[in-house]
């Protein structure tokens, strides 16, 4: 009778600790879900780095750095508030990372609005959309290995997401010279890309000013935009577009160079008014040696990371 007693006794707890075991769903990269009429959200990218840094660095910006000996395994999840209240970003996303039998607790971070600043701190306001990161902090002995994170989302559903490190996931949408990007704020014509030793304006007249390279084994590369303001205020280029020249293990960030309504002069500071076209130049300063080794331009704007193909 007691080995009976003693059989059911384990039975039970067997039963009590599997009715416990959290059944999660599996996520894949860049599938949007949904949680009810609460949150939309999709994975953007997952990196392995030193530094968490806001999608736009054309200005001056804050980041989060690992310390001596550790880098960050980071996924950027685009996140819609589909509510009428604020949300804490806390309460949105919280979890696990497991990695090589270790557990390490989710942290979150949120880009600003221009997608320029991080803040661990900030919510995301009713029907707004951001950049959230969920990170953790790992030696930089952690190499090529597989990670799971466990993600509980707004408190009230369950994910897992598998990858591998040395595999990240960047999901780029591809452009060339010609397309035309339509996005909330902006209307953004891919004009040219092009490579030359001085900014100049469209049209030059007898007296005209320019912007040369720094140093003669320099060339700009420029990736020209017409840029229009679909909104119903001005607004400075610099806090909705930037650009990166990326080759190897260099990455040249861009500058903003705007140019008058009359296409007769540049300047390195000027707004787009409302309703109004203006021609953009993103100049990137690239060593005469990097010029014809692989390379690649991606373009952010407004949230959105495209590849410009050259």
């Amino acid at each position: 009778m007691k080995k009976i007693l003693l059989f059911l006794g384990v039975s039970l707890l067997i039963v009590g600790c599997q009715s416990q075991e959290v059944k999660r769903e599996s996520m894949e990269a860049s599938h949007t879900y949904t949680i009810e009429n609460d949150i939309d959200f999709r994975i953007e990218k997952t990196q392995v780095i030193n530094r968490i840094s806001p999608s736009n660095k054309n200005k001056d910006y804050k980041y989060i750095e690992a310390k001596d000996d550790h880098q960050f395994i980071d996924i950027i999840l685009k996140t819609k508030n589909l509510t009428d209240k604020e949300m804490n970003i806390q309460d949105i996303y919280s979890g696990t990372f497991r990695i090589d039998r270790q557990a390490y607790d989710v942290k979150v971070a949120i880009e600003s609005d221009n997608y320029t600043q991080m803040s661990t701190t900030d919510s995301l306001k009713s029907n707004q959309e951001r950049y959230i990161h969920i990170y953790c902090e790992v030696p930089t002995t952690l190499t090529e290995t597989e990670v799971t994170v466990e993600i509980d989302v707004h408190k009230d559903k369950q994910y897992k997401y598998v990858f591998q490190t040395e595999k990240p996931i960047i999901d780029n949408d591809i452009k060339s010279v010609g397309d035309t990007l339509v996005f909330k704020q902006t209307q953004v014509e891919v004009k040219n890309l092009i490579q030359t030793k001085k900014i100049e304006p469209s049209q030059k007249g007898f007296f005209y000013s320019y912007i040369p390279v720094d140093n003669q084994d320099e060339t700009f590369v420029v990736l020209q935009l017409d840029v229009k303001n679909l909104t119903e205020q001005s607004f400075d280029p610099s806090d909705y577009m930037y650009c990166e020249y990326i080759t190897g293990e260099t990455v040249v960030k861009s500058n903003v160079i705007i140019e008058s309504d009359n296409h007769e002069s540049i300047s390195k500071k000027g707004t787009i008014a409302a309703g109004q076209t203006r021609t953009i130049y993103l100049t990137m300063a690239i060593n005469d040696s990097l010029l014809n080794k692989e390379s690649k331009i991606e373009l952010f704007v407004e949230g959105e990371t495209i590849t410009i193909q050259k």
